[in-house]
Parts: structure tokens; sequence; C-alpha cells
């Protein structure tokens, strides 16, 4: 799980140069690498600490659900980079 999460991380990390639709292809395997492997880890019938909504929430959801499709037509440096300084905007 946390390799393909660090998978997921070079990818929006990545610069424009290194798209390709091979790259494109292995970020949707990878997002659903890390669905299998976080649901064996995190079974929704087992959490008694957290809600199933902390752990399956927004930030999840946008991972899997709309990482992988955005990366195939924008750079995801800018839309991670602006949703950190959007954090950091209401921490002050």
């Amino acid at each position: 799980m946390i390799y393909a999460l660090t998978q997921i991380q070079e990818f929006a990390y990545q610069v424009d140069e290194g798209r390709s639709s091979k790259s494109i292809l292995r970020f949707n395997l990878t997002t659903a690498i890390f669905v299998v492997r976080y649901t064996e880890v995190f079974r929704p019938d087992t959490l008694k600490a957290t809600s199933t909504r902390a752990m399956y929430g927004a930030p999840y959801h946008s991972v899997v659900a709309h990482m992988a499709q955005m990366y195939r037509y924008i750079s995801l440096r800018s839309v991670v980079a602006e949703a950190c300084e959007r954090m950091f905007g209401t921490l002050r």
C-alpha cells in the first residue's frame, strides 16, 4: 500500500514532459492497486476508533476516483500546490 501511494505521489509531482500514455495507464493501475491494499489494511467492518467516513472520505475519493483522470489532461503539480496553499490560507 505504501509503495503504491509513493508511486501516486511521484505521478502527482511529475513534470509535464514525463506524462505519456504509458504513465497514464500506470497511474490508473497503481490507483487500483492502492485501493485493493488500502481496503485490505483498513477494512470498513473492522474500524472502531475512527468512522468509515474518516477513512474513506473526500481525500480518499479524490485520489482514487479523480486524480488519474485529471493527470490525463492537466499537470497535477499545480493542482496539488493550489490545494496545499488553500489549506494554509484558512490557517491564517
